[in-house]
């Protein structure tokens, strides 16, 4: 199991991937999905990270989970997937895939994979606030035909492959009065949970900061249960609405059973995904055949959009190597 000091570190390398990208997002013309997509892509590639300055590197992740015990290796690789012409129009670039894999050496029953793909929507300004955004800032509309289609998708599958990505400014950007209703929102919404697990007491100090990874700009949704608006968001915060850092950290816990592995119980299968949703996020031809047969019915050139990712994040993780001999632990 990946200690809970490691899974911090993960989280504020990705808090600060969220600063950069949420800075797009209040700025005086906010720039579009499609952009800020891209540019989720490049801070999280080491190859382009370094193209805008983070406070928290890579590079500084890689360099203190060395300091810590020595065990854990982190990758990181974003893929442009490529796909056969017949089945092109069903890409759509504004779509993230992400595969996940956490490879235990020592105890291999704690590995895990996780699959799944964003689609992604930006908060829009409101016209009554000062600053642009407020607590009622909506998202863009969804559509209800696109959601019939996931959720089409999702019974096929038998499990929940599309999430949305939500693109909004950091409390931290926005006007006094508004950060602190949602700082209320977020207290008013965690003030009842209990501490006593270790990652809880990282979410208990996380609650106090100003620059919390908690107030956040990106989040994971549910698409059965997508926030309204920003005020929403963090009135719901770790439930209907996790911030994007936290998503990943809790996933790389490898589906351990704590308070907080609640709250993605609904949004992605915890322990590992299946064969099909990693196929499907990997670009497999195979599984996506399996997916156009799931749906035929629905597929109509002018009608169905794309799901297949544009791009792949790829973040690995392994606790000891595979080269080493006798790593297996035999305690039992």
């Amino acid at each position: 199991m990946i200690s809970p000091k490691a899974i911090e570190l993960m989280i504020k390398h990705w808090d600060a991937v969220d600063v950069a990208v949420s800075k797009r997002v209040s700025r005086k013309r906010p720039w579009a999905e499609t952009a800020l997509t891209s540019l989720l892509c490049d801070l999280l590639d080491s190859e382009t990270q370094g193209e805008i300055q983070l406070k928290y590197t890579l590079a500084d992740l890689n360099r203190d989970l060395t300091k810590l015990d020595g065990i854990l290796t982190f990758t990181i690789e974003i893929e442009t997937m490529e796909y056969p012409p017949k089945i092109e129009r069903w890409v759509n670039q504004s779509d993230l895939g992400f595969y996940i894999q956490y490879r235990d050496q020592f105890i291999p029953k704690n590995s895990g994979e996780y699959a799944f793909l964003c689609q992604a929507k930006r908060l829009y300004p409101s016209n009554q606030a000062a600053a642009g955004f407020d607590e009622s800032s909506r998202f863009q509309s969804c559509d209800y035909k696109q959601h019939n289609r996931i959720k089409r998708l999702h019974d096929a599958l038998g499990e929940k492959l599309v999430h949305y990505l939500l693109y909004c400014p950091r409390p931290i950007d926005l006007d006094d009065l508004t950060r602190k209703k949602l700082a209320h929102l977020r207290n008013q919404e965690l003030a009842d949970n209990i501490f006593d697990y270790t990652l809880g007491l990282f979410l208990r100090e996380e609650l106090s900061r100003s620059d919390s990874s908690l107030a956040a700009g990106v989040f994971i949704s549910d698409t059965d249960n997508m926030p309204k608006n920003l005020g929403q968001v963090h009135r719901h915060l770790l439930q209907r609405a996790v911030p994007f850092s936290w998503f990943l950290g809790i996933l790389l816990q490898g589906g351990r059973k704590t308070p907080m592995s609640g709250m993605l119980s609904q949004t992605v299968k915890l322990g590992s995904s299946s064969e099909i949703a990693k196929g499907i996020v990997r670009g497999d031809s195979k599984a996506i055949d399996h997916v156009i047969e799931a749906i035929a019915d629905l597929d109509a050139p002018a009608s169905f959009p794309g799901v297949l990712p544009g791009h792949t994040v790829k973040i690995g993780l392994s606790a000891g190597s595979p080269d080493e001999p006798n790593s297996q632990l035999t305690y039992d």
